[in-house]
């Protein structure tokens, strides 16, 4: 009896040991598969079913499916895709868990609020900066001047109050002036590429800072003397620090951005002139835009510069707006995200002579959640109220950033970016609300370095697998019939404790994020006397 199997998988010929899974023999090919609840050295459950491909004129899954001499296997046509797919969006109609924290999906800027916070809760103010500093352009005119959208999403506000996270930033910003640094965000390597911005107001130097990131050549022309535009307007009116607007200029000219002032576009310098010498154009002109179309020979919309959405292409090649030079924004967040948006665009079109919209990850959104929900949570949270800044500058100090800090709930993912089904519902374009569903929001924190959280949980068995096999004590089992059945320790004990040895192979093991390890939190928070937690604001005791 041969040792091998041969079969085929869309029309390439592979040869298998005797007794391999067609996932196997898939992969000895480099064809990728996705997979959920299959994990090498486990018996196969076949119970996500994203691994499905036609054998035969039937779906199978490929993880339990033996490999048989001359089978011919389909695994990369439309249909297997759309079985996937519906597979993908089932097992997402009642997955309760956000990829992504509401503030950090609601940020225009897309800046990772609840990573930054904890950084901050540690004291490492510095890689909180980096953060800061790697989303957002100008971080300074936001901690001072943005009406704080994220704070309107933050979950802490069913419970008692969202988090400061405006005063977060603040306090960030401030302590790099006092400490005098200038934090860049990373840059791309060189394009041997140019670009012009033309407008140094908020959209402007936006547009140039995620160019220069990008590794373009950038030039800012502007007609004043000093860069801000409408910034310098706040700083008169005392609503943002002068140091402050000076300090990120500085950055842009630490980042490479070089500044052309005294320079008006048709007077001193024409768009024609700009296009000649370098390889994109943004204009970022304010206000002024629909004034200027016709002179500049662009066309021009109901508010400003015509300019196509998500990328800010103009009819003329290489040219982009941007700004109010398009519409009128609502806030200096939006401003800046518009701007740094058609820097997004430009960027692509100088690497590949296409323009292309920013990226936005895919996200689960487990919506609004009920007060009941909250209690588990809280239990890795401060017991504070909110706290304000009690110096006259209104600026936290660092003992009270680290005490609100660790108000946040942490509602994010902990596994976002390496969490399989996020990876797998972006590359098959899943509709997440296709199948209606919802479990309740809730997490296992009582102890332990395990945190568990059922409504992320496919059912896959890995956990219940992998604790038999390290002869945990407890371990793990499904609890319940038909669809209330869940993953838990017997006895209803804590999660943590059927996991006292295997824990962290099974958090490395998971394909959602359902179990995760509990964060340390290298400096705790002090405790602040003139804070004492109200039956309201309480947390239940661990």
């Amino acid at each position: 009896m041969s040792s091998t199997v041969t079969l085929t998988i869309d029309g390439r010929t592979v040869e298998a040991p005797q007794g391999a899974t067609v996932l196997e023999a898939a992969r000895m090919l480099g064809v990728e598969i996705p997979t959920l609840c299959h994990f090498p050295g486990l018996p196969p459950s076949a119970s996500c079913l994203v691994c499905l491909v036609k054998i035969d004129g039937r779906m199978v899954p490929s993880c339990a499916t033996v490999a048989e001499e001359g089978m011919k296997v389909e695994s990369e046509t439309e249909e297997v895709f759309e079985a996937r797919r519906t597979a993908l969006e089932l097992l997402l109609s009642d997955h309760t868990g956000d990829c992504l924290a509401p503030c950090h999906r609601i940020c225009p800027a897309q800046l990772n609020i609840p990573l930054m916070l904890r950084h901050i809760q540690n004291g490492q103010v510095e890689k909180a900066l980096q953060t800061l500093c790697g989303a957002v352009s100008l971080p300074g005119a936001t901690a001072w001047l943005c009406p704080a959208p994220c704070e309107k999403g933050c979950r802490r506000g069913v419970w008692d109050a969202p988090t400061a996270i405006r005063d977060e930033e603040r306090f960030l910003v401030q302590t790099e002036l006092e400490k005098g640094w200038t934090v860049l965000p990373e840059k791309d390597p060189p394009l041997e590429r140019t670009a012009a911005v033309v407008g140094a107001g908020p959209t402007g130097l936006a547009a140039a800072w995620r160019l220069a990131r990008g590794g373009a050549r950038t030039v800012l022309f502007h007609r004043g003397e000093k860069g801000g535009g409408s910034l310098r307007a706040e700083t008169k009116r005392g609503t943002l620090p002068a140091e402050v607007l000076e300090h990120e200029l500085a950055r842009l000219r630490a980042l490479g951005v070089e500044f052309c002032p005294r320079t008006e576009l048709g007077k001193d310098v024409s768009l024609e002139a700009l296009r000649e010498e370098f390889d994109a154009v943004i204009l970022a002109l304010g206000p002024s835009g629909r004034e200027q179309a016709g002179r500049l020979g662009l066309a021009s919309g109901p508010a400003g510069l015509r300019a196509k959405p998500h990328t800010g292409e103009t009819d003329l090649p290489g040219v982009f707006a941007a700004g109010a030079a398009v519409k009128r924004t609502p806030h200096i967040a939006r401003t800046l995200a518009e701007g740094q948006n058609a820097g997004e665009a430009a960027i692509a079109w100088l690497r590949t002579g296409r323009a292309a919209a920013p990226a936005r990850p895919f996200s689960s959104m487990t919506g609004r959640v009920e007060r009941k929900e909250l209690p588990d949570f809280l239990r890795l949270a401060g017991r504070i109220p909110r706290v304000s800044p009690a110096s006259e500058t209104g600026v936290f100090r660092p003992a009270e950033a680290r005490a609100e800090a660790s108000r946040c709930l942490h509602c994010d993912c902990r596994s976002v970016g390496a969490c399989k089904l996020q990876r797998y519902a972006e590359q098959y374009g899943v509709n997440p609300k296709r199948f209606s569903g919802r479990q309740r929001m809730e997490i296992d924190a009582r102890r332990g370095e395990a945190l568990f959280e059922p409504g992320k949980c496919i059912l896959c068995g890995i956990c219940v697998q992998i604790a038999e096999r390290a002869r945990e004590e407890l371990g793990l089992t499904f609890i319940g019939r038909g669809f209330d059945v869940r993953i838990g320790a017997p006895f209803s004990d804590a999660i943590a404790d059927g996991l006292r040895r295997a824990a962290r192979e099974c958090v490395a093991a998971c394909p959602t994020g359902a179990l995760t390890l509990r964060e340390e939190t290298a400096v705790p928070p002090p405790s602040l006397d003139r804070f004492s937690p109200t039956p309201e604001n309480r947390a239940p005791d661990a």
